[in-house]
């Protein structure tokens, strides 16, 4: 047998992170998010920090608040992160802003939904991302049903 003949070496299974599901997961119909709160302005100046000034300046704040996200994936390696609207409470931070008082911006790392929970990432790469927002993740009620992501 030559080397060619081998088949191609596995990628060893990354384990993913330990999780318990939130306590309501099945009585509220609502999805849970695991995540970390985060106010647009944060989002916003981690962006910067990436690019010069001027093209800083020349882009709208929703640009570098999505270009924050993709940056957050690649330090991260968490593939999914994606933006939630999450229910207030009396735990968040002072400096997140809320819309209105009713919901807060969430940086989702995985949802209670099956295939969601499934696909959560290590604990190496949660970490990471707490380690760069300087913040820990917990499970945060989403502001709409599922069905409203469909």
């Amino acid at each position: 047998m030559t080397i060619s003949d081998k088949p191609p070496a596995r990628k060893r299974r990354v384990p993913r992170l330990k999780l318990d599901l939130p306590h309501d997961t099945y009585t509220n119909p609502l999805m849970h998010i695991f995540g970390i709160c985060v106010s647009e302005d944060w989002l916003v100046q981690y962006a910067k920090s990436f690019v010069s000034e001027e093209v800083a300046a020349s882009k709208p704040e929703l640009s570098l608040m999505i270009g924050a996200i993709e940056v957050l994936k690649l330090e991260t390696g968490i593939k999914r992160l994606t933006m939630y609207s999450a229910r207030f409470d009396e735990t968040v931070p002072s400096d997140t802003w809320a819309y209105g008082g009713v919901s807060i911006p969430i940086i989702g790392i995985c949802t209670d939904l099956r295939y969601s929970y499934k696909h959560r990432p290590s604990q190496e790469q949660v970490d990471k991302l707490a380690q760069i927002m300087d913040k820990e993740p917990r499970w945060w009620t989403d502001l709409f049903n599922p069905e409203h992501y469909i």
